[in-house]
Order: structure tokens, then sequence, then C-alpha cells
């Protein structure tokens, strides 16, 4: 008798150590599904702070893009007012050429006369 309730006993001892046992189990495989989505949240912020890196590099390449545009557009600007100077300074020079022309041929005929 005393045997067979030792051996219960036992048995009940075993039972509960393999209950306690799997109960160790799940809580280390649930810890290790908190880390691994954990793991995956932090890669999920890392690429998310990627993008927002390229985005803002994006951004600022873009604005490099447009002031140079704004400068080649002020040069070019520039260029064309320079042309539009000269083209004005030759129409101012064009009359007096042309009443230079008439005064020197104006000259030469008081001179083929006097001659």
């Amino acid at each position: 008798m005393e045997g067979e309730r030792s051996e219960m006993e036992q048995q009940r001892s075993d039972i509960e150590e393999e209950r306690s046992d799997m109960v160790q189990h799940r809580s280390d495989m649930e810890q290790q599904r908190s880390d691994m989505e954990g793991e995956r949240s932090d890669m999920e912020q890392q690429r998310s702070d990627m993008e927002g890196e390229r985005s803002y590099m994006e951004r600022q390449r873009s604005d490099e893009e447009r002031k140079r545009s704004d400068i080649d557009g002020e040069r070019s600007d520039m260029d064309q007012q320079r042309s539009d100077m000269v083209r004005q300074r030759s129409d101012m020079e064009q009359p007096r050429s042309v009443m230079e022309g008439e005064r020197s041929e104006m000259e030469q005929q008081r001179s083929d006369m006097q001659g």
C-alpha cells in the first residue's frame, strides 16, 4: 500500500513537472514570438526612416534643380537684355551713319561745285 501511494505521488509529481515544463515552454515560445514581432517592428521603422531620408534627399535635389533652373533663366534673361541693348545701340548708330554719309556726299558735291 505504502509503495503504491509513493508511486502515485511520484506520478503526480512527474505530471506536475511536465505541466510546469509545458507552461514554461509555451511562455518561452510566446517570448520568442514577441521578440520576433519587436524585431519586425524595428525593421519596419528602419525602412520607414530610410524612406523618409530618401524623400528628404529627393526634395533637396528637386530644390537644387529648381534653383539651377532659376539661375539659368536669369542668365538667359541677362543675355537677352544684353543682346537687346547691342541691337538698340546699333539702331541708334544707324541714322548717325546715314547722316554722316549724307553730309559727306553734300561736302563732296560742294567741293565739286567749287572745283
